[in-house]
């Protein structure tokens, strides 16, 4: 168990993600924090985000939960590709990124809505997306021929991108 401590709000995260993720362009990326709210918070609770966060609150939001668990909102950028998996009747947050591309790259920051009262509880971390890998078979095949006299090169180059 992992706990963070972050000023002005109790850290209520128990399971969080490693603080740098990778990912491979075209892949999948799964992010999984799990929390525990005391009384006082389940009253003040609002839901979750993920984003980039700044000076006490989110620069930009790239998707949105309401204590109920319904999606309020998505980022253009990850429209049809960021998807909620959480169930924060059982204190889980799960979001999903799918075909991971290398402008998806940088800070996430996971944040707890405790209202304007005790603002965000947050957890940050990096994701780097790394380049598809490309396997090459190559072969190639010289052929020397003696047609009429005259010599002939044949010549055959085969490259498989995988």
């Amino acid at each position: 168990m992992i706990l963070i401590p972050i000023t002005g709000a109790v850290t209520r995260y128990l399971t969080i993600p490693y603080r740098v993720q990778s990912a491979t362009e075209g892949g999948k990326l799964h992010l999984l924090w799990t929390y525990e709210l005391d009384l006082a918070d389940e009253s003040i609770f609002q839901g979750v985000s993920l984003g980039t966060f700044s000076v006490g609150t989110f620069t930009n939001i790239y998707i949105k939960v309401n204590a109920a668990g319904t999606v309020l909102a998505v980022s253009p950028k990850f429209l049809g590709r960021l998807t909620w998996n959480g169930d924060l009747s059982q204190k889980k947050i799960e979001f999903v990124l799918n075909t991971v591309y290398e402008s998806d790259a940088g800070e996430f920051t996971c944040g707890i809505d405790l209202s304007i009262i005790k603002g965000f509880v947050v957890d940050k971390l990096t994701l780097n997306v790394y380049g598809k890998s490309i396997s090459y078979v190559c072969g190639y095949f010289v052929a020397t021929a003696l047609f009429l006299g005259v010599a002939i090169i044949l010549s055959c180059i085969s490259i498989h991108c995988m």
